[in-house]
């Protein structure tokens, strides 16, 4: 798995790859949290959907969806987005800078 140049800013839960705990049941559903950009100017939102304590994606909405435009897509745990646009281009799993950066990844390997 490709994470060393990655633009995901959750990609360590890929790589521990263990469910997120609320006590002793896995998390599920939607948190909402705010943190610090990361030149610590600004706070940054982001929804973070759940399910049996992994990151996921469902119905075309993303895992990860930050108010700075930055978006994932998981699947159970690994960055993956297997989905076409209306021009037959696969979608990208992570778009960062705003959308000028895009990675493509399929079950948490990196295809481009």
């Amino acid at each position: 798995m490709d994470t060393v140049k990655s633009k995901s800013r959750f990609i360590n839960l890929m790589k521990e790859h263990k469910p997120v705990m609320d006590g002793n049941q896995p998390r599920n559903g939607q948190e909402f949290i705010v943190f610090e950009n990361k030149f610590g100017q600004a706070k940054v939102a982001c929804i973070l959907n759940w399910k049996n304590g992994f990151l996921h994606s469902e119905e075309n909405i993303p895992a990860v969806q930050m108010e700075d435009s930055h978006t994932e897509y998981w699947k159970d745990g690994y960055l993956h987005n297997e989905k076409y646009d209306e021009n037959g281009n696969l979608m990208a799993a992570v778009y960062a800078d705003y959308g000028e950066s895009k990675e493509y990844w399929i079950n948490g390997k990196r295809i481009s």
